[in-house]
């Protein structure tokens, strides 16, 4: 009943309803802002200024290679500075950044801008992330990462991809300023640096468990970048044109539902559990389309890779990484994870700019599938990150409510 479900998903959670919101105004107006200009502003610019596809291309490039690069700096920024200096300073030059840009840019300097915008967004993350993993406890992180997750994609949903066609470029990016500029209203507490020990990025990946962790995750971003070349090989015809509409729809869909229930299982079961289904769910969908192509494999491709992504995301971006820090500072394990994704696309986005392969998508749906699949394999044998008692002691609480449930009939 709603009782049980209500009771199930709020056991244990001892965050306060004001650390929850602080952390949704953090993420909800840094993450949207990301999406903002990576799959729309910037690409809708390049057209506006009727750029090549190459050149658009190299444009996207630029930004994730800098998005990546800041990133991977605001990791070590955190050795040296105050967490919530670190994310008003981030806060203050991303706002005067995009206003910046809001009124300079141009189809001479729109490459430039997007090397200075990628920068501008990129080196706060670590820190909120970070902020995340202090103020949540183990066993709570999952089912709070997945809120916040669904509403950052609801939001995305809403105010990126569904205005596209209908809000102007321009308008959008006075929108981005305004959103970002929530950020610095959100009183973040100050990072205490002595509790926990410094850790470099080879020191990380120095550690068979980490990476144990990290070789599936960037093994699912290669495959997500590959998906472009399928993209590439399906028909331009009007039978896919709902497909691509409804399409994106029903992805961000399917990853704000199932990454609530990736949080959910991640604290009830372990955090291998989710990730496991995600991998296997995103295979059987590139098996799908290995065989055909169809209108309704692509439809249920974007169905399924939601779903994945939404299982996957939640575990990877949010609640891992804290969870293999431990007593280690938790920043550069952060951004080693948020790092991977835009790095990977960027390869792939540079190579599309000097080659545009003609692969069949069939063949790379069947390779996909297979790779994917293989991925499970490191996760099996991989250290669940969970404690086990942790689990255990939720089993226990729920078999001994089953039990009362069944006394409490039995006495009626």
């Amino acid at each position: 009943n709603h009782n049980l479900i209500h009771m199930n998903i709020a056991e244990g959670m001892s965050i306060r309803k004001g650390t929850f919101f602080r952390l949704l105004f953090l993420f909800s107006s840094s993450l949207v802002t990301v999406y903002f200009y990576h799959r729309y502003i910037l690409e809708a610019l390049s057209y506006q200024y009727n750029f090549t596809s190459q050149s658009n291309l190299f444009v996207s490039s630029l930004f994730m290679l800098f998005y990546g690069v800041s990133i991977l700096f605001g990791g070590y920024l955190s050795d040296k500075y105050d967490r919530r200096r670190l994310i008003q300073l981030w806060s203050l030059g991303g706002v005067l950044i995009q206003t910046v840009f809001a009124f300079f840019h141009s189809t001479e300097n729109l490459p430039l801008f997007s090397v200075v915008i990628g920068l501008s967004l990129g080196w706060g993350l670590p820190a909120c992330f970070s902020y995340l993993s202090d103020v949540t406890s183990i066993e709570e992180r999952g089912r709070v990462s997945g809120i916040l997750q669904l509403i950052v994609f609801l939001l995305v949903l809403f105010i990126v991809v569904l205005p596209q066609g209908y809000v102007d470029v321009q308008t959008a990016i006075y929108i981005s300023i305004v959103i970002r500029g929530i950020t610095l209203l959100v009183p973040v507490s100050e990072s205490t640096l002595e509790k926990r020990e410094r850790v470099s990025y080879v020191e990380i990946l120095k550690v068979k468990r980490n990476l144990v962790y990290l070789i599936p995750w960037v093994i699912y971003n290669i495959c997500n970048s590959l998906l472009m070349f399928v993209e590439q090989g399906i028909p331009n015809t009007d039978a896919y044109v709902d497909v691509f509409a409804t399409g994106p729809i029903l992805f961000f869909l399917a990853t704000c539902f199932f990454g609530v229930l990736s949080g959910f299982l991640a604290d009830r079961s372990g955090r291998k559990l989710p990730l496991i289904l995600g991998f296997i769910t995103l295979g059987t969908a590139y098996a799908f389309v290995g065989i055909s192509v169809a209108p309704s494999n692509i439809m249920l491709l974007y169905l399924f890779q939601g779903i994945a992504w939404g299982f996957i995301l939640v575990c990877y971006q949010w609640i891992i990484l804290g969870d293999l820090a431990k007593d280690y500072q938790c920043d550069k394990y952060y951004a080693i994870g948020l790092v991977i994704p835009p790095l990977i696309e960027t390869l792939f986005l540079s190579y599309s700019t000097v080659v545009q392969p003609t692969i069949s998508p069939n063949l790379v749906a069947s390779i996909l599938s297979i790779i994917m699949f293989i991925s499970v394999l490191p996760l099996l044998f991989a250290p669940e990150t969970l404690p086990d008692e942790l689990i255990q002691d939720r089993r226990f609480k729920e078999y001994m409510r089953k039990v009362m449930e069944i006394v409490e009939e039995s006495d009626e």
